[in-house]
């Protein structure tokens, strides 16, 4: 019966780093991936919108990220969470302005706000939209972080084809004497979710690793409570 109950053990020890396993060896870094970006204010499309690309990191085979050398120097990526990307986002924008950063591809967006960048490696990449002035006000957006690939939680798998919608905000600029100044639109709702990666990972692997050691706790409990009553 003991060696039955041993044998039990080991099993789940060895279920337990198989799944660790599948885990670290996730992300296909050879597989190229894909940004599907479309640029919005509320319902108004934003054509001719120019979207610059910066390659922030390099990610591995473990959804870890590395600083590729622009960016060298900053605040490790893994010290925030997933939640805290738009204030990396800002802070990642502000190193840009400073050492002047060209990005590592420009694209215009299509009649209907469309465009796509193809051919990327993974990695971590910040997007950000030029400002454009249509019918008196101008349009910007804020810097936005994106993993390629995302980690998807409904499929539990990576996706290399990413769909991006860019955040915007409007700025009212004037109007001409013959013009009567119109009602400012609503205030759009950031729709941009930071991708989730590493940290749905570990947070899968820290759940199941505690109920394996549960198991592990109530199987030696009762083994050790047979001896007791033999």
């Amino acid at each position: 019966m003991q060696k039955i109950k041993n044998k039990v053990v080991l099993f789940l020890l060895l279920l337990l780093l198989s799944i660790n396993n599948v885990y670290a060896i996730n992300v296909d870094t050879t597989k190229k991936g894909k940004l599907n970006i479309k640029a919005t204010y509320s319902e108004k499309v934003l054509s001719n919108a120019k979207i610059n690309l910066y390659h922030v990191a390099d990610m591995n085979e473990n959804a870890e990220f590395t600083y590729t050398k622009d960016f060298e120097g900053n605040k490790e990526i893994k010290e925030y969470k997933t939640s805290e990307w738009n204030e990396l986002a800002l802070s990642l924008d502000k190193h840009i302005n400073e050492k002047k950063i060209t990005p590592i591809i420009t694209k215009t967006t299509d009649e209907s706000g469309l465009t796509n960048i193809e051919n990327l490696t993974s990695g971590l990449y910040l997007i950000k939209m030029d400002p454009i002035t249509e019918e008196n006000y101008q349009y910007q957006s804020s810097p936005s972080l994106i993993s390629v690939p995302t980690y998807n939680e409904m499929t539990k798998e990576y996706i290399y084809d990413v769909q991006v919608m860019v955040k915007t905000e409007s700025k009212f600029i004037g109007t001409t004497d013959n013009e009567e100044k119109p009602s400012v639109p609503s205030t759009d709702k950031d729709t941009t979710k930071a991708p989730n990666t590493y940290d749905n990972i570990m947070k899968y692997i820290i759940l199941f690793t505690l109920s394996i050691i549960g198991i592990i706790v109530i199987v030696f409990y009762r083994s050790r409570k047979e001896e007791v009553q033999k």
